[in-house]
């Protein structure tokens, strides 16, 4: 199976905590929805909407919502752990998965979409390896 090259703005990416009650924000697809939980996970902001056929199917139990001009995913489903779709819907909308999400719960079997979403997620954590490597490095030769 071959793989493409993604975007690496997300690998750092962390949960925001949101209060949906209190925050203006809106949903871009057209379903009816209501968040479940109360954190929002950052987009690029070079995350361009228009860029997308068939966004619906790219959503793996997350929403996209805008809130201040910024395009965010949170999650649309209820459940214990979510990493699974996060990580994945992440991927499908051309970004290497949040490290953050990475501690895949053992779950799933090996068909050729979990070991695509497994692949994204090695890579993350040795994209975000090296980058802290590099910064002990640069920290290194300064002290």
């Amino acid at each position: 199976m071959s793989y493409k090259e993604l975007f690496c703005d997300s690998i750092f990416v962390t949960p925001v905590k949101f209060d949906f009650s209190k925050n203006y924000w809106c949903c871009v697809s057209d379903i009816d929805f209501q968040p479940c939980f109360n954190k929002i996970f950052p987009l690029s902001s070079d995350f361009d909407l228009s860029a997308y056929d068939d966004l619906d199917n790219k959503l793996h139990s997350c929403q996209i919502i805008l809130v201040d001009d910024e395009y965010y995913l949170t999650l649309s489903g209820c459940g214990s752990n979510f990493c699974w779709e996060i990580c994945e819907t992440y991927i499908d909308l051309g970004y290497y998965p949040p490290i953050h999400f990475v501690n895949l719960p053992d779950s799933r079997d090996n068909s050729d979409d979990n070991l695509k979403i497994l692949h994204y997620c090695k890579i993350s954590l040795d994209k975000a390896k090296r980058q802290l490597e590099n910064s002990i490095l640069r920290l290194n030769k300064i002290f």
